[in-house]
This record gives structure tokens, C-alpha cells and sequence, in this order.
């Protein structure tokens, strides 16, 4: 299998992984469970690939689009949200891939404040 091939399985596996948690913990800010994708929190550093659970939380699509069309309100609220998100990731998640570690220790710094 060539590189290439690995880095789109890779991916692939990442972004199912990533919207099946999604769904299951529902939009952070509103708590619905369907039309949820993961969004890239708090910035998007690759193509997608190997994504870790830090560096995404679950938004409605309505939540998403409101982020990404660099809303303010949308961004202090996730910006609130997220952290208790990463905590319920990091205690019910801890054997899987949570990110780079210069993203994991940002997240942990974050919470011991």
C-alpha cells in the first residue's frame, strides 16, 4: 500500500471516529444529537489526517457555520464550551489519540488554570 493510500485510510478512520463521538455527545452548545459534525477547535493545522479528540468538539451544523464564518459570539461560546468538552474527552478517552503533544500539553495548561 503506498503512503498515500495509509494517509487517506488514516484519515478516513480518523473522521469516523471523530463523528461518532461527535454524535454521541451531541452539539456542545445546544445539546442536539442530529445534524452534528466535528469542527476544528481552535484552529485548523492539517488536512485532517490523524486528527486527535483535542482539536475538534462537536457543533450543530448551524454552530459550525457560525465558527467558521468567524462569528465572535459563536467563538467565545465554544471557547467556554470546549474545556469542559476536553475534560469529558480526556477521562472517558484515555487510550485514544488526543493530538500532537505541544496540543495536549496547551489543553492540560488550559485546565489546571
Amino acid at each position: 500500500m503506498s503512503a498515500f493510500a495509509r494517509r487517506k485510510e488514516t484519515s478516513s478512520t480518523t473522521q469516523t471516529r471523530n463523528k461518532r463521538i461527535a454524535a454521541e455527545y451531541g452539539c456542545i452548545l445546544t445539546g442536539r444529537r442530529d445534524g452534528v459534525d466535528p469542527a476544528h477547535w481552535p484552529v485548523r493545522q492539517s488536512q485532517g489526517a490523524g486528527w486527535g479528540l483535542l482539536e475538534f468538539v462537536p457543533l450543530s451544523r448551524y454552530w459550525h457555520e457560525r465558527l467558521d464564518a468567524g462569528d465572535p459570539l459563536a467563538a467565545r461560546l465554544v471557547s467556554t464550551a470546549a474545556r469542559r468538552y476536553w475534560e469529558c474527552i480526556i477521562r472517558r478517552y484515555p487510550e485514544e489519540y488526543l493530538g500532537p503533544p505541544e496540543r495536549v500539553k496547551e489543553v492540560m495548561d488550559e485546565l489546571s488554570r
